[in-house]
């Protein structure tokens, strides 16, 4: 989960269906310094392999529910956007504009030429 976007009527949070692979992608991220992984780096060296205790990841999911529960209350339905990360990595075209749209900006063409991907695509076991 990761604050999008924040303005005077929006706050945005990207959610993942499944927190144990956003936690898998937060730590590969802190070991490697690589926060995004696009087409063109396929060539790069492969994803580190990450060991998650039982602690961390409960604390981990924990602390993300807390935080979701917490913040949730605070806004009018109207005033906040979950784009799902899985869409966003399906459908980035499609994303952005929604993400414009609800901000009230102009919707912009996206090029396709830098295409984004899973920094990680191996199962979770």
């Amino acid at each position: 989960m990761a604050e999008l976007a924040r303005g005077p009527r929006l706050r945005a949070v990207v959610c993942r269906r499944n927190p144990l692979e956003s936690l898998r992608s937060l730590m590969q991220a802190r070991q490697t310094g690589e926060w995004l992984k696009y087409g063109s780096d396929s060539a790069g060296k492969p994803t580190p392999l990450v060991s998650l205790s039982l602690s961390t990841r409960e604390t981990y999911f924990e602390t993300t529910a807390e935080f979701l529960d917490r913040i949730r209350p605070s806004f009018a339905s109207t005033n906040i956007l979950e784009p799902k990360y899985e869409r966003r990595l399906r459908e980035p075209h499609l994303c952005l504009e929604l993400v414009w749209e609800f901000l009230g900006l102009h919707v912009r063409p996206v090029s396709g030429r830098a295409k984004r991907q899973r920094q990680e695509v191996r199962p979770l076991d």
